[in-house]
Formats: structure tokens, sequence, C-alpha cells
């Protein structure tokens, strides 16, 4: 009789442990928000879970690729513009050193204008972006790509740094100085050599030629058609960025089901385990005294 009972007591024992165990692990559930804290609690849902979470991560660095790349592009497109924008000043240089009733002081005073042009053109085409050149290729952290002293002009290189921005799609995020936009010759090289040229002329108190326009109006062109580029790329970044945030709040509400606790639910669950728990306790309290008394006896 008494093993008998020894037997029932050690078995609401364990009972009674089993129950403040579920009761453990669904009050876990309801302050941590999560249903999966192991994989033994569900291994198909952790194993989608987990590659749900993947997924998000890499969807994460694309977006982290692409606003690095905006950031570059938008740079870029600055540069261009200012660098057009002082062609066209230099080309209405040009046009007044072409007038005939201009003197050799008027001209040279016209050529420290262009030279002054020529400096800022230069700081354009060498600018930075976070501590990088922008036109160096893919020679981002060596010396200024582009120098009027040196031949050739441009120093860096032709390299494209490309960037992941989906699933095995990659896009050029720089253009390098030495790019020709359908042109014979870089752009960049052919914009400071004409502004160079254009200041030796003037500084000599020579009459500007119409001919010698030509180049400038050339690059001024040839720099919409890089702004195009720019553009394009920008626009197919911009669509990439929202199909990108398009997947991520799907695979967040996918993985929300995954691994996320429906609280009401779990609250039911523990409601109805606290029950049997109790319920365990007091069948054990029957019990466990008069197997006391018995033994006792």
């Amino acid at each position: 009789m008494r093993v008998t009972q020894r037997m029932l007591v050690d078995n609401l024992r364990l009972d009674i442990a089993a129950n403040a165990e579920n009761m453990a692990k669904l009050q876990d559930q309801i302050a941590s928000g999560k249903r999966l804290r192991s994989p033994s609690d569900d291994p198909q849902s952790v194993s989608r879970a987990l590659t749900l979470s993947s997924a998000s991560r890499q969807n994460a660095q694309y977006l982290r690729n692409i606003d690095a790349a905006k950031g570059w592009m938008e740079a870029t497109d600055a540069a261009l513009d200012q660098l057009s924008s002082v062609l066209t000043r230099a080309r209405d240089a040009a046009l007044r050193g072409g007038n005939d009733i201009l003197g050799s002081d008027e001209r040279r005073a016209l050529a420290r204008q262009v030279d002054s042009l020529l400096e800022e053109a230069q700081q354009t085409v060498n600018s930075t972006y976070e501590g990088k050149y922008l036109f160096a290729g893919r020679l981002v952290t060596g010396s200024k790509p582009v120098d009027i002293t040196r031949v050739p002009i441009y120093g860096g290189d032709s390299g494209e740094i490309q960037v992941e921005v989906s699933q095995g799609v990659q896009i050029a995020m720089n253009l390098p100085g030495d790019v020709t936009a359908g042109g014979s010759g870089g752009v960049l090289e052919q914009g400071l050599t004409s502004l160079k040229q254009l200041r030796d002329q003037l500084d000599a108190g020579n009459r500007v030629e119409p001919a010698q326009l030509d180049p400038i109006s050339d690059c001024i062109d040839r720099i919409v058609q890089l702004r195009g580029v720019v553009g394009a790329r920008m626009n197919r970044l911009d669509a990439t960025e929202s199909i990108l945030n398009d997947q991520q709040t799907t695979l967040a509400a996918a993985l929300s089901r995954a691994q996320d606790a429906d609280v009401a639910e779990v609250m039911t669950k523990l409601m109805t385990q606290e029950t049997v728990y109790r319920a365990a306790l007091a069948a054990g309290a029957r019990v466990i005294q008069p197997s006391l008394l018995d033994f006792l006896g």
C-alpha cells in the first residue's frame, strides 16, 4: 500500500513540476512576445524564422548599399552641375574675348577671370564624398585625380565602383574622370584643357576665335549626357529601393507570424494551465497528507 502511495506521490510531483514548467514557458512568451525561444519549441517554424531573418538582413544591407550609392550619385550630379556652370561662364568670357573692339589689356583681364574659373573647375572635379574622390575611378583615396599642371591632367583610373543592390544585381555608382560620354577623350580633361587654352589665348592678348568655343560647348553638352546617366541610375536605385522596402514589410509580417506569440492565445493557455496547476496542487495535498499519516502509523 505504501509503495503504491509513494508512486502516486511521485507522479503528482512530476505532474506539478511539468505544469509549473509549462506555465513558466507561457509566462516567458508573454514577457518576450516570442513563442520560439529554442529550436525544440517548433523546429519547422524556427527554420522558417531563421530563413526569413536572413533574407531581411540581406535586404537591409542592400538598402544600406543603395543609400550609400544615392549619396555618392547626388554628390556627383552636384559636381557636374557646378562644372557645367563654370564652363558656361567661361564660354561667355570667350565670346567677349572674340570681340574685335577689346584691347590686349581687356583680354588679359578676361584671362584672369578664366584662370579663376579654371581653378574652380579643378576644385570641382576633385570633389570628395565622405573623404573619397568622386571622379578618381577606383583610386578614391590617393592623390587628387585632376591636376592642370600635370601631363596627362587625369591621374585616376577607369575603374567603376560596383554596388550590389539586390540579389545578383550591381550598379556602378561612380563616373571615372576619364569617362567620354560619346566624345573623344575624357570629358573632365577636355573641359579643363579647353579652359587652360582659353586662358592662355586671352593672356597673350589674342582674340578668341569662334572655333575655340566649340570644345567648351561640346564639353557642356557631354556633361548633360553624363548627368542623364547619373539620373537614370538614380531612377533605377529608387525603383529597387521601393521594391526592397515592400519586401521588408512582407518579410517582417511573415517573421512575426513565424516567431511572435499571440498574446491573447497565450494568456488563455496560461489561465488554463494555472487552473490545472492549482488542481494538481489540491490533489497532491489530499494524497500526501494521508500518506504521511499512514507512514507515521
